[in-house]
This record gives structure tokens, C-alpha cells and sequence, in this order.
């Protein structure tokens, strides 16, 4: 509504009671920069109610700040004012940057920030010649219930009154023809958007704001609770226009075609959606933080859900992809805390980086038999082939055999599976990417394939609880950061074949205790401290074959450690226990220095040794001639 005989529109938001102050102290400017030298260091930290009028650029502008409570570094202050009036002021540009380095004022703008986290301040009246207001104008002013905007303003910026606000109800002028992202996201008081009449952009129906059309929904008010319908002309929902509300349920009208960025995210009551058959894509972000979110019902023509659309949905259990949907992008469902099933429709035919990412709780992911680029495997995600292993849910527990057909275990494929306790590979598997075990914590045991040649960057770094590791004889090299952190690991046996040992490979393995290393060659390392980092080489005896003794102690990787010379003829004992297969050998001290050895093929010459059968625990002390 229009305040007669002035050029702006009085938004009466809330009842504001102020304590009593005779009067507004009313200051006139004439030289912008000047309004500390009007108002003067008594009257700065007790004023609670201020008329200015004139020309005020940043440095004013940083002062009145400093009255509303806040400094140029959102720093508290003693400033006590919490009624503006500047109807009758004119921002121009010029002076000092209001908040931070770089904000400073232009002419006819309510600048970005520019009254940022002035928490106490209660009713404003903005110049009436004011063309824009920024981003975040009044973020965090938490206890904002009046506000008196112009005619003059043309653009609303977005997050404008981003907070947990007063706001009860706003009119939008009829001079505003642009309003940014989410303008009143937060505003959980806020009840009712209106429009004047006259504004040829933009209308309200039923207390939320849409395009003059009708067929954009624009925003709705954060403190609407309940059920919520959008009228039946809007064809698209615009970026946020739902962010932060207040609403359990949504019903969206058929005519909807396309939804816009983050359009329903951070709306922690929002329970169940349909989204509807004419919409294609799910853009980035589009219920990101829907914390109670648990029913969606998916359009037939979906074809696309697009990056973090439904990251944090916590309450979300299973989800059920269409044949529709080809495309699904990045960290889609990451830190979905309780999903636990997740069924790809036959069309599925990519999906982006960390699409299951942090999501604990996850056991299977399963693929309709039709779809022609993914396949699962007992709740595990593969290609079509079954030849690469792509994601092992994160929710997977205990011992883990992979698969016979498998070849290749891709990128992250296992990464925080924290429940996982071994894992053991057959000889396809010739491929392991970096960071595929990366940060599985619960991990105990490893076997890997002999057709391995290198065990990837990163590849089980951060498994802190691995004990055992068996590495195969075809491994040539050890990459960067392979093993690194694995704290518990007390002993690693190095096969022939091993050429390499990378930079960190095992950085933070305090737990090593022995190495064994079969090749008569010392792998190539630049020093213990490269790729050994934080383990004390004093403590470690390496287990060397005999003629390679002096080779090692000249080694620069090598001469720190204990170098042990052992004779690796081999012995076959006839006199360990017939049914142990794989056993886990161990000195009179009780170090552990060969892991899951096959009972017929012990080599430790000359050594009276403690074996430790790896199926029932059962101990067998032998004499090795």
C-alpha cells in the first residue's frame, strides 16, 4: 500500500515496542563522512532512536554500525540505537568500506552487508531515493520487524533478510523488477508476502510470491507450516523458492515443468513430495538438508538429478531410481545418514563422483536386470561386464571375498566402508585404483591377488586397524601413501618382484615391528624417512635373504633398519598340524613375521618359531632346521 503524499511503501512487519526515548535524536547532514563529528562520543553508545538526514557515504555508514552494536568486523560494540530513520538521507559514494576491506557505497545502494548482523536493530526506514538493495543487507538482523521500503527500488538482492528474523509480513513496492535467491530465506515469523497492485513484475496469491504471470513461483513465506499448494499456472519453481521453510508437505500441480537450483532445500519438516511427469531434471542441490524427507515420488519423464540434490536427507531409508532417469551426478546422495537400500532403474547410464558417499547406514545397491552400463553383485556395484568393482555400499560388515569375475577395483570403491573387517581377492584381479580402501577403519586383513603388480596411491591409506596384509608375489611397486596410517600393522612380507616403494607408503606405521623382504635387490625408495615416515627403523628388523645382507646395509632406504640375513632354501615340515592351511607366523617374543602363509610353503630356516592357524586361532610351536 502506498504512504500518502511520499514516494515509498511503509511495511508494517511487526508491533515494535521501543524503550522510552523522549524523541528521535534527528541529525542533518551536509558533508557526507561528517555524521560522528554531528552526533559526538556521548550521544554514539546511547542513542536508541536516529533521524538522519543528508548525504552519508561509508565511513557514516560504518559509524551507524557501530550505534546498532556491530563494528566494521561484525565485532560487538556498545552502540545501543535500534530505530533508523533515513527517509530523508541520500547513501553516496565514497569514504571508508562500511564492513570488512572491500564494501564500500555507491550512490542510491543499500549496499551488500551493509547492515549485516545488526541484531538489535528493530524498524528501519531506507532512503527514499534508494535504487538497489544488496546481497545480505540485512543478514542476521534477527530482531528486524519493521522495515520501510521505497517505490524508487528496483532490485531486491538475494538472502537479503537471510536470519531467523521478526518478520511477520513485507510488501514489495511497485518499483522492484528483479529479486534475487531466497531474499527471505530463514524468516521463520514470516507469514505473508504482498505486492502493490501496481508492480508490473511481480503479484502474491495466497501470501506467497510469484512472477506477474503466475507461472513462476518465486518464494513462499519461510513461517507457513503444514501442507502447502502451489498454484495451479506455475510452470516453474524458482531457484530457493522453498528454501528454509517451515512446510511438511508440498503438492506441486501438474503444469510444473522445471524446478530451479536448491529450489526446496534447507526445509527440515518437508516429509514427502511428488515431483511432477513434465519435469526432466532435478537441478544441483534441489533438497539438499530436507532432514525429514523420507516419501518422493519421482515424474515419468525425469531424465536427469543433477549434483547434491539430495545431500543430508537423513530421514531418507530407500530410494527407487525410474527407468526414466539416465544421468545421476555427483555426491546426489552423500551424507543421507539413514538410506540404506538404493534401486537403479534400467536407463541409469552414469553416475557422477561420490554419488553414496558418507552414507553409513547403505548395505546394497541394486540394478534392474535391463540396464546395459551397471550391474550389482550381491548389493555390491559393478559395470554391465562384472569385471570392474565400482562401490561396495559403506554399510557393508565383516569379511568381504571379490568376486571371480571381477578384474579391476575402481577409485574409492571401498572407501569408509568402516564396518568392513577383511577383505580377499582371487588372481583377475590385476587392477587396483588409488584410494580404493582408503579409510577403512575397521579393516583387519587384506589379501590381494598375485597378478597384481601395484598397489595404488592411497590405495588402504588411513585403515588403522589393519593387522595383516598379504601382498601378493607379483607386486613391483608400492605407490605413494599406499599404507599410510596404517598404525596397527605390525608386519609386511615384500615378494620378490617388488621394484618401488613410494613416497609415505607407509608413513604412520608405528605398529611395524618386522618386514620381510623376499627380493635378493632393495627396493627403490628415496630414504626411510620418505616412505617411512614417523616409524622408528631402530625397532624394525628387516629379514633379508642371506647373500643380500650387505646390499641392504648399503642401501640408503635400507641401512637404518636391523638387517637379519635368513637362508630362503625352504623347508616343507611335515610335522605341522594336516588340517591348517593358512597360517600366521610368529617369533618367542611373539612379533608377527609372515601373515596367512600356506602351511607347505614355510621358509624360515633355523628358527624355532610360534605358528597360528588363521581359521581357528589354534597355536603350534615348531622347529625349522
Amino acid at each position: 500500500m502506498r504512504a500518502t503524499g511520499a514516494v515509498c511503501a511503509l511495511l508494517v512487519l511487526a508491533c515494535v515496542c521501543l524503550e522510552a526515548q523522549a524523541s528521535p535524536l534527528v541529525v542533518t547532514v551536509s558533508k557526507a563522512g561528517t555524521l560522528s563529528a554531528l552526533i559526538g562520543p556521548e550521544k554514539k553508545n546511547t542513542t536508541t532512536q536516529l533521524k538522519v538526514a543528508g548525504p552519508i557515504n561509508g565511513t557514516d555508514v560504518l559509524y551507524l554500525r557501530e550505534m546498532l552494536g556491530r563494528g566494521q568486523y561484525g565485532e560487538k560494540t556498545e552502540g545501543q540505537l535500534r530505530d533508523l530513520d533515513l527517509s530523508e538521507a541520500r547513501i553516496v559514494a565514497g569514504g571508508d568500506s562500511y564492513i570488512y576491506y572491500n564494501s564500500f557505497t555507491a550512490d542510491d545502494v543499500v549496499g551488500e552487508n551493509m547492515f549485516g548482523e545488526c541484531d538489535q536493530l528493530e524498524r528501519i526506514v531506507l532512503p527514499a531515493g534508494t535504487k538497489q538493495i544488496g546481497r545480505s543487507a540485512f543478514y542476521r538482523c534477527s530482531k528486524l520487524g519493521g522495515i520501510t521500503i521505497p517505490d524508487s527500488v528496483e532490485s531486491i538482492g538475494e538472502n537479503c533478510f537471510f536470519c531467523d528474523s521478526a518478520l511477520e509480513s513485507i510488501s514489495i513496492p511497485s518499483g522492484v523488477q528483479e529479486i534475487g535467491l531466497s531474499p527471505l530465506a530463514g524468516c521463520v515469523s514470516l507469514k505473508s508476502i504482498a505486492v502493490d497492485p501496481a508492480n508490473t513484475h511481480y503479484c502474491a496469491v495466497d501470501g506467497a510470491l510469484l512472477n506477474k504471470a503466475k507461472t513462476e513461483f518465486v518464494n513462499v513465506p519461510c513461517g507457513r507450516t503444514g501442507d502447502f499448494v502451489v498454484p495451479s499456472t506455475v510452470t516453474f519453481i524458482a531457484d530457493g523458492a522453498f528454501n528454509q521453510c517451515m512446510l511438511s508437505k508440498i503438492t506441486l500441480p501438474a503444469s510444473v515443468d522445471s524446478l530451479g537450483e536448491a529450489a526446496f532445500s534447507n526445509s527440515p519438516l518437508l516429509k514427502s513430495i511428488n515431483i511432477p511427469d513434465k519435469v526432466k531434471e532435478l537441478p544441483y542441490g534441489t533438497f539438499v538438508w530436507c532432514e525429514s524427507l523420507t516419501d518422493v515420488t519421482f515424474g515419468s519423464s525425469l531424465k536427469t538429478i543433477d549434483e547434491m540434490a539430495f545431500v543430508a536427507c537423513n530421514a531418507l531409508q530407500s530410494i527407487t531410481i525410474p527407468n526414466s532417469v539416465k544421468n545421476i551426478g555427483s555426491r546426489v546422495f552423500s551424507n543421507c545418514a539413514s538410506l540404506a537400500t538404493v534401486n537403479l532403474g534400467a536407463g541409469v547410464e552414469s553416475l557422477g563422483q561420490d554419488v553414496f558417499i558418507t552414507c553409513k547406514k547403505l548395505k546394497e545397491i541394486n540394478v534392474d536386470g535391463n540396464n546395459s552400463t551397471y550391474s550389482s553383485i550381491d548389493g555390491v556395484l559393478c559395470d554391465k561386464s562384472q569385471h570392474t568393482l565400482l562401490k561396495c555400499p559403506e554399510g557393508r560388515e565383516g569379511s568381504y571375498s571379490v568376486p571371480a569375475s571381477v578384474q579391476k577395483i575402481d577409485e574409492e570403491a571401498f572407501t569408509r566402508c568402516t564396518y568392513l573387517t577383511s577383505v580377499e581377492m582371487g588372481d583377475n584381479v590385476s587392477t587396483i585404483m588409488p584410494s580404493a580402501f582408503d579409510g577403512c577403519k575397521g579393516l583387519t586383513s587384506a589379501k590381494l591377488s598375485n597378478t597384481l603388480t601395484q598397489v595404488s596411491e592411497y590405495a588402504f591409506s588411513g585403515c588403522e586397524s589393519l593387522k595383516s596384509i598379504d601382498l601378493g608375489s607379483g607386486v613391483k611397486t608400492i605407490a605413494n601413501g599406499a599404507f599410510s596410517g596404517c598404525k596397527a600393522l605390525p608386519y609386511v612380507q615384500f615378494p620378490a618382484s617388488l621394484e618401488t616403494i613410494g613416497t609415505s607408503a607407509f608413513d604412520y606405521c608405528t605398529g611395524l615391528t618386522s618386514l620381510r623382504c623376499l627380493g635378493e635387490t632393495p627396493a627403490a625408495c628415496k630414504s626411510c624417512d620418505d616412505s617411512f615416515y614417523k616409524v622408528d627403523p631402530k625397532a624394525v628388523t628387516v629379514y633379508v635373504p642371506l647373500n643380500a645382507v650387505e646390499a641392504y646395509k648399503a642401501a640408503d632406504a635400507w641401512k637404518e633398519f636391523n638387517i637379519v640375513g635368513e637362508n630362503y632354501t625352504g623347508v616343507s615340515r611335515v610335522d605341522v598340524e594336516p588340517s591348517w592351511q593358512l597360517v600366521d607366523v610368529y617369533d618367542l617374543n611373539g612379533r608377527l613375521i609372515a601373515s596367512r602363509v600356506n602351511r607347505n610353503s614355510l621358509i624360515l630356516d633355523n628358527r624355532v618359531c610360534i605358528l597360528k592357524d588363521v581359521a581357528t586361532g589354534a597355536t603350534q610351536k615348531v622347529v625349522f632346521p
